[in-house]
């Protein structure tokens, strides 16, 4: 299910994350650069999970949850290979070791998404007092 106004809002968070990592306007106007940087961009990536999450009211099997687990972990497993010459530290088994589960760098967003789908699917049937009990 292709979304036109969800792939145009997403590009556009794309560029904000961008503009986000690179301090836009830091040097030449610091206070609209603390704005942009501190405010407004800071939101693309709670937004990108509220589209995962709108995405993921799809998933209504146990099947269904298994494929798209996979095809996250799949995606996790090649971009961790991807970037092992940075994270894989021989001189520091423990920051190496660590870097597994929590991801490298930028790939966290992948382990939460993975962690927030367990818990979603796992906890969809329980009682809506349950649920904000745990909240």
């Amino acid at each position: 299910m292709r979304n036109l106004s969800i792939d145009y809002l997403k590009v556009m968070l794309a560029f904000s994350v961008v503009l986000l990592h690179v301090h836009f306007l830091r040097e030449e106007i610091p206070q609209l650069g603390f704005v942009l940087v501190n405010g407004i961009f800071r939101l693309a990536v709670p937004l990108f999970l509220i589209i995962t999450g709108y995405y993921f009211t799809q998933i209504t099997s146990l099947e269904k949850f298994k494929s798209w687990f996979l095809r996250i972990l799949i995606l996790y497993v090649v971009w961790m290979i991807f970037y092992i010459p940075f994270w894989v530290r021989p001189s520091n088994i423990i920051e190496t070791l660590l870097n597994i589960p929590i991801g490298y760098f930028i790939l966290w967003y992948l382990v939460g998404v993975m962690f927030g789908g367990l818990l979603l699917y796992f906890s969809k049937n329980l009682k809506p007092k349950y649920l904000l009990t745990l909240a």
